[in-house]
């Protein structure tokens, strides 16, 4: 039970200290000199200026929010309650966090998600040089593994062209169809035996 008489010399030493020189509430303050919380705020008031006070507090509660107690702690990418699955960028790719594993772009810290689903599925650590992941139904949002084929750059140009001019037969619409159209044209199939 706290004591409400006068505040003793050393009492006040102690409150005085511990306002000053730590972070704690105020009421742990009183409950370590067994005195009630409003005697210690009427002393508090009395010894300090209303800046002092405020400042106090301030740096209290940025305290209270440093490290492992900030709120956000930890929350990062998926985990962030703002996380959209990455951005699209101008020409209209998804991008998202880079993989520990994923091994080009080194100095970036986004990467386009259909290079980083190919990589998996053919088990490479970056799209090989001189070739280029191909949308298949031309949606460049759907980074479905069915709708990616992994061609030869001139192959992938070659196939757009078509694409562009309308040539009959260069509807792909699916894999199975790209496949087929880029055998048939001169090929640029990705193999693993080339790299």
């Amino acid at each position: 039970m706290p004591v409400w008489n006068k505040i003793t010399e050393d009492e006040k030493k102690i409150i005085v200290d511990k306002f000053c020189n730590t972070d704690l509430p105020l009421q742990d303050i009183a409950n370590l000199v067994n005195r009630s919380y409003a005697t210690v705020f009427r002393f508090i008031h009395r010894i300090f200026s209303k800046d002092e006070i405020k400042n106090r507090k301030r740096v209290c509660y940025s305290n209270s929010k440093k490290g492992y107690k900030n709120p956000m702690y930890g929350k990062f990418g998926s985990g962030h309650h703002n996380y959209k699955g990455g951005c699209i960028t101008k020409s209209g790719y998804l991008m998202i966090l880079k993989p520990s594993w994923y091994t080009s772009r080194k100095t970036q810290k986004h990467v386009f998600e259909h290079h980083v689903i190919m990589c998996e599925k053919l088990g490479l650590t970056e799209i090989p040089k001189g070739y280029m992941v191909h949308h298949c139904n031309g949606n460049k949002l759907d980074n479905c593994f069915s709708n990616l084929v992994l061609l030869t750059v001139a192959a992938h140009t070659r196939l757009h062209a078509a694409l562009k001019r309308g040539i009959e037969g260069a509807t792909t619409i699916s894999k199975e169809s790209t496949l087929k159209w880029v055998e048939a044209h001169g090929g640029g199939l990705w193999q693993p035996s080339m790299i």
